[in-house]
């Protein structure tokens, strides 16, 4: 899924691993409409396995020098506007040379007649190419880089046009290239960017030059460009889109135990059944049940030991919340939920470039996930290790202050912590929270999870044992050590 976007938009930070992901912004969602019309056409696309092979054989974009900034600069830069009289002219000059010199090759004229009228011609041209020498490079240039970039597209567009869906938001897109002949202006551009790359060749360089074929190209390009300009853009988003969809159904297929979620719209709900984070190992996944405004329950707050599952729990909620809403189905066996706005805050850190510590970022981070929750509703909020960069008197007050306001604006969410204090929050009458906790099978042996969810306050610490396993020995209390 090399390509595909969700809304237009990048997601991360609800990625698993071990490196720290980046903490996430507020994504905008889909609307209910709009993730119904994608989750039906994932299902439509998972069973065109041949249509996947198809378009696996297109080949991959190049990209080395080009990139989408790269076409989209080009696409939305001033046109080179040349009067048509002068496009006319050098076009005529071009093709009256190549005829004579073809007729004289194959002995139709003679040289001795022809020089002259050629030796005028290639003047002629010459001169107009000199005049719109420094307007014509710079355009030149870019489009060096663009030579290989559309094929893909071209093929890729070509073969859609010819495809029959059943779901509207497919056909939408097929009919859509199909009314703007997109394949046909496009094979015109390739063949154009092709000549470009042609003219660098050795054996062609020096023709190339006499018949102005690099000003007559990059004029025949503006003009194209001209013609198109804005359809471009539109072509290459409903590409894009139908790459994104059939990628996604390309995962459903490979994961046919996924389930596709039910999606709500008159209440905020988020529900699952055996929820697990998509990226681990079926064999390995731990599920676990999450209802959030069901039964009277607004937000969790889950404590529990080092290493237990609890940032990979809130990742599994998030992961599954993106996946939904572009249409793919859901490490779950039931999901039902609402066209969330996600609003989360992990592993934030401290910024040297930004003159920022710890607590400052992520308490900008909780303010735009309090503004967020307030305009863009439902909203679904994450927080991993809610204010840890500051004492847990503070942290206890804020925490309240910013749970009463994202409850308030009727957000629905998962925070996870250490501090045992910040569960008081969830027992506090009509803030609607519930005690949740992660933990080893044991006190015997404080390093064997189950990963589970587990409803109350957890009641085990395992930092020691941590330190004890890597050789830094427990330090006893000083008043025990003055009893013996």
């Amino acid at each position: 899924m090399q390509h595909c976007m969700v809304d237009g938009r990048q997601f991360g930070g609800v990625a698993d691993g071990d490196a720290p992901a980046p903490a996430v912004h507020c994504g905008l969602p889909a609307d209910f409409v709009e993730m119904t019309a994608r989750q039906e056409s994932v299902r439509e696309l998972v069973r065109a396995t041949v249509l996947r092979e198809e378009v696996m054989l297109l080949g991959e974009y190049q990209f080395q020098e080009c990139n989408s900034d790269t076409i989209e600069k080009w696409v939305s830069e001033p046109l080179l506007r040349v009067h048509a009289l002068v496009r006319g002219a050098l076009f005529a000059c071009g093709s009256i040379t190549c005829l004579l010199a073809t007729a004289c090759f194959l002995g139709l004229l003679s040289w001795t007649g022809a020089v002259p009228a050629l030796a005028a011609l290639i003047t002629a041209q010459a001169a107009v190419s000199l005049t719109l020498f420094r307007r014509v490079q710079p355009h030149l240039k870019r489009l060096r880089v663009l030579t290989n970039e559309f094929s893909v597209l071209h093929s890729g567009l070509e073969m859609l046009q010819h495809q029959t869906f059943l779901s509207p938001k497919l056909q939408a897109l097929v009919r859509r290239i199909s009314d703007d002949r997109a394949p046909d202006h496009l094979h015109r551009l390739r063949h154009l960017l092709w000549g470009v790359a042609q003219r660098e060749k050795e054996l062609l360089y020096v023709p190339s030059l006499l018949l102005g074929a690099g000003t007559q190209l990059v004029l025949a390009v503006e003009n194209w460009r001209r013609q198109h300009q804005q359809q471009l853009m539109q072509w290459i988003e409903c590409w894009a889109e139908f790459e994104t969809l059939n990628a996604i159904a390309c995962y459903a297929y490979e994961h046919p135990a996924d389930v596709f979620p039910e999606f709500v719209k008159e209440i905020t709900v988020f529900e699952a059944e055996n929820l697990g984070h998509p990226l681990l190992p079926a064999g390995i996944c731990v599920g676990n049940d999450v209802a959030l405004n069901e039964a009277g329950v607004a937000f969790y707050i889950v404590s529990g030991s080092n290493m237990a599952g609890k940032s990979t729990f809130l990742k599994a909620i998030g992961m599954n919340t993106v996946l939904a809403r572009a249409g793919a189905p859901a490490r779950a066996t039931r999901m039902r939920l609402s066209p969330f706005t996600i609003c989360a805050s992990n592993s934030i850190a401290d910024s040297l470039l930004d003159g920022k510590s710890k607590f400052m970022a992520e308490a900008e981070r909780l303010g735009e996930a309090v503004h967020c929750s307030s305009v863009r509703k439902p909203a679904l909020f994450l927080i991993d290790e809610i204010l840890s960069g500051t004492n847990s008197h503070d942290r206890r007050l804020a925490c309240e202050s910013i749970v009463r306001a994202l409850i308030t604006e009727g957000a629905v969410g998962v925070l996870s912590t250490h501090d045992l204090s910040l569960t008081e929050i969830a027992e506090i009458a009509g803030l609607q929270g519930m005690n949740c906790h992660m933990e080893s099978e044991g006190p015997e042996d404080p390093l064997k999870f189950d990963f589970k969810v587990k409803a109350g306050i957890s009641s085990q610490s395992n930092a020691l044992a941590i330190l004890a396993m890597i050789g830094i020995p427990p330090l006893i209390p000083k008043r025990c050590r003055d009893t013996r």
